[in-house]
């Protein structure tokens, strides 16, 4: 009777180290999976510190682009309300940065003549 008890507790003993053993192996994996998902966060935390880095950039740029074109704006409408002297017309997108070419004498004659008349009222000034 004892011998039996005896070889029930060690098969229960054998049973414990197994599932012992089993769920050692099963740690480890389960730490393997998280220095692994560890490293793959750090990664994705350092492609997010770029991304963050290049979109202030971007934000930079945009700020940059949007002040350029108000001020762009800006000429363009001085431009259009006639508040310039016949000389600013060369800012305008039509002139500036261009090859003076003879079609693009006459456009200016032209503008100038328009000019002129809106705002001194005859043509010879």
């Amino acid at each position: 009777d004892v011998k039996r008890k005896l070889l029930a507790i060690e098969g229960e003993l054998n049973q414990t180290k197994t599932g012992l053993k089993d769920a050692t192996l099963k740690l480890n994996e389960t730490i393997i999976k998280l220095e692994i998902t560890t490293l793959e966060l750090n990664g994705s935390k350092i492609k997010l510190e770029g991304m963050t880095v290049e979109l202030n950039e971007t934000r930079i740029d945009l700020e940059d682009t949007t002040l350029k074109l108000k001020n762009a704006i800006e000429t363009q409408c001085a431009l259009q309300k006639g508040n310039l002297t016949k000389w600013d017309v060369f800012y305008s997108c039509k002139y500036y940065d261009k090859v003076f070419t003879r079609g693009l004498y006459k456009q200016l004659r032209t503008t100038w003549g328009s000019h002129t008349k809106n705002t001194i009222g005859h043509e010879n000034h």
